[in-house]
């Protein structure tokens, strides 16, 4: 996909999102909650940022501990991927459908542990723990370093663990920023290269690309590989006609060793729209939970 391609998707989803604030969020008061972006008719006032979740599971979700997170600063987006998270995947917990999941990313037999569930979920790698020991000069910086967070997570009662990576209109997984100038990686990417990800990436990422260049060159896609491992799994879910992600996920699998090639799973938004279209779930919360399903794919449409 070239970019002119890319910002034909990206313009059309947009163009989506804002019919659906218009038919949806019409009422609310520019008057109080007007802002600069406000031409951004797909954004939604940072003060209402909140309606930003599904009304289904809204309130049970901020009454829930699952909600003491960060929010983004972008969480009043229409297009935020953090709230296309929660709203997907917070009523499979209250309702205990997780498994639909596993099931869709070829893993059988596993019984979801639900009280393991989060949302920004840290990573133990790069934490502040493992920068006080491994990197101090780091901790000194005025800006703080700022860890691995996964979209979501949870384990399994064998304690098999699962990372979620969770995107929608996002153009590319991250490298890591440059000197504006010099056109080099800023010097904290080069230390937390050789101090920390350097030795957790030996035996998953493969040698050739466990180098500087190469791992801050991907580097948040190389960030998330490297909780791989025997029994942990690394699950990418991004829209099939956003291009540039979709390729970039498909093609992780070549910075991982053979042994945990098959423990990086990508699914399509698309895939998981058909399971659930099909599925018709079962049980006393069925009407609310297909109700909200159906809200789902009306406000995340995949096609322009």
């Amino acid at each position: 996909m070239s970019d002119k391609e890319y910002k034909k998707y990206n313009k059309g989803i947009e163009r989506l999102l804002s019919e659906y604030r218009q038919e949806n969020f019409n009422a609310l008061n520019d008057a109080y909650c007007r802002e600069k972006n406000d031409n951004e008719k797909y954004v939604l006032p940072s003060i209402c940022g909140m309606l930003n979740l599904l009304e289904t599971y809204r309130d049970d979700f901020l009454r829930d501990e699952l909600s003491n997170i960060a929010f983004h600063g972008s969480f009043h987006s229409l297009r935020s991927s953090q709230a296309m998270c929660i709203n997907f995947f917070f009523p499979l917990i209250v309702e205990k459908k997780l498994d639909i999941i596993l099931n869709t990313a070829g893993i059988f037999g596993e019984e979801v542990s639900y009280n393991t569930a989060e949302f920004e979920k840290k990573s133990s790698i790069d934490n502040e723990k493992a920068i006080v020991e491994k990197a101090p000069e780091l901790k000194e910086r005025r800006k703080p370093v700022i860890p691995t967070s996964f979209d979501f997570y949870f384990e399994t009662k064998s304690k098999k663990k699962f990372y979620f990576e969770i995107k929608y209109t996002e153009e590319k997984f991250g490298s890591a920023e440059e000197d504006k100038q010099t056109k080099t990686y800023l010097p904290k990417y080069d230390v937390k290269y050789k101090k920390i990800y350097q030795e957790a990436a030996n035996g998953k990422i493969q040698p050739e690309f466990n180098n500087v260049d190469s791992f801050l060159g991907h580097y948040q896609i190389m960030r998330n590989l490297i909780h791989v491992d025997n029994d942990s799994y690394v699950i990418f879910i991004i829209p099939k006609d956003n291009e540039p992600v979709y390729s970039q996920a498909k093609q992780a699998k070549n910075f991982v060793v053979e042994e945990y090639k098959e423990n990086i799973k990508v699914i399509t938004w698309d895939d998981l729209y058909d399971i659930i279209e099909k599925h018709k779930f079962s049980g006393t919360s069925k009407e609310r939970l297909n109700n909200h399903f159906e809200n789902f794919m009306k406000k995340y449409k995949l096609k322009i």
